[in-house]
């Protein structure tokens, strides 16, 4: 565990300290820290720590996100053990040593130090560090059938792999929209009916952005069906409930007290202005045929509730209304809580059915996606690591297909 900065320590003794303990051998350490900040520092004074202590140079291996990123570790990593090397003061070369790892080297330690760039130039190929990527296709190259991909697969590069999936998403959009496949139609037109031409592009984009999670997340439950049901269970609602059936139901005739709604519009009445006008939304709500009370819902709804807030109204109903029957403060009360009940639930299964369609259309793009890829023997980028990681957790298919992203 990494100390935190106190007001009374000094910030440059401080980062030194915790980035020394941060590079120390013997301990496991996760690193995070803004950009620019010394992780790639910490990380080199590692490598070159774990070699200092004895640990043969080809038994380390070191993965970056970035080709730049392993350039610079190489870099710096042999700048510094070619330093050593030539440096003809062990007094210097001591103070070089104690500020990495914070203890003074002996006579053997400081020999052993400057024979380190020697080591590291007879290993075969030099240090391995590595992108990611470039480590998980030489792994999937290695061991393809027990990772369940095609031994010629190729890499797609990051151009490729969007042409590739905006193909994939041309032809589930397509299909969508001339009504082949139903639900695929009514998906996106309860995506499409909630966004802008613009922010439908950015939300979908989005989503396929994370189709290593989305796809996790499918394979979890199986498919995109069951996803909606685990979803719904986990707002505690009924699958199929939409919010247009909840808010018919809440308009039922079996539902609404009609005698004490009534009375508590009689005592608005005799209010303000504004309980007036309320009383007036009330009573065309009331009597309006339940088949048609939907229409007028939403205006009743904020007798009660604020538009903008969704909270109950202040001060309602009024002195006057409540001078002329006390009762209708607990009649407006229990009104209110069943309409907020409402509004929650409405809102679950708006999240509800619009997450759910948006992940169905988003499944039926991987997979087209996928298909694509299969015929061409193609992994791209996240394939690599997720294949990587199937195979190392013995998850392999051992078969000839590339599965999915």
């Amino acid at each position: 565990m990494i100390d935190r900065p106190t007001l009374s320590d000094d910030p440059l003794v401080l980062a030194t300290a915790n980035q020394r303990r941060a590079s120390a051998p013997e301990s496991s350490v996760w690193v995070a820290a803004s950009a620019g900040t010394g992780k790639t520092k910490v990380l080199t004074d590692r490598v070159v720590r774990l070699l200092l202590a004895g640990t043969p140079p080809q038994r380390l291996l070191c993965l970056t996100y970035t080709k730049a990123a392993t350039a610079e570790m190489a870099t710096r990593i042999a700048a510094r053990l070619s330093a050593w090397a030539t440096e003809p003061e062990d007094r210097l070369l001591a103070q070089q040593i104690f500020a990495l790892t914070g203890t003074a080297p002996d006579q053997r330690q400081l020999d052993d130090a400057r024979r380190l760039f020697a080591r590291v130039l007879e290993v075969p190929g030099g240090l391995r560090i590595q992108t990611l990527h470039a480590f998980c296709q030489g792994l999937l190259q290695r061991f393809p059938l027990e990772a369940g991909i095609l031994p010629h697969f190729t890499v797609l590069d990051e151009q490729s792999a969007a042409i590739l999936l905006a193909e994939a998403q041309d032809a589930v959009l397509t299909t969508a929209q001339l009504g082949i496949d139903l639900e695929l139609t009514r998906a996106l037109d309860l995506v499409a009916a909630n966004a802008t031409d613009t922010s439908f592009d950015k939300i979908l984009n989005k989503i396929l952005g994370m189709r290593g999670r989305v796809q996790r997340m499918l394979e979890h439950h199986g498919n995109a069906a069951n996803v909606h049901f685990a979803l719904a269970k986990r707002f505690n609602i009924d699958p199929d409930l939409t919010p247009e059936a909840l808010i018919e139901s809440a308009c039922a005739d079996s539902i609404l007290d009609r005698v004490k709604i009534l009375q508590l519009a009689e005592a608005l009445r005799h209010g303000g202005a504004t309980d007036q006008r309320c009383a007036t939304v009330i009573h065309k709500f009331i009597e309006t045929p339940a088949s048609e009370r939907v229409a007028h819902y939403r205006d009743y709804h904020e007798v009660f509730i604020t538009k903008k807030e969704g909270t109950p109204r202040k001060n309602f109903p009024s002195k006057d209304a409540n001078k002329f029957d006390p009762d209708c403060q607990d009649i407006a009360a229990r009104e209110t809580e069943r309409l907020l009940d409402i509004a929650d639930k409405e809102g679950s299964a708006e999240i509800l059915h619009r997450s759910s369609a948006l992940i169905r259309l988003s499944a039926a793009i991987l997979e087209a996606y996928a298909e694509r890829k299969n015929r061409g023997a193609w992994l791209d980028y996240q394939d690599l690591i997720f294949k990587a990681r199937d195979l190392v957790a013995g998850n392999g298919k051992n078969a000839y297909c590339l599965g999915h992203v």
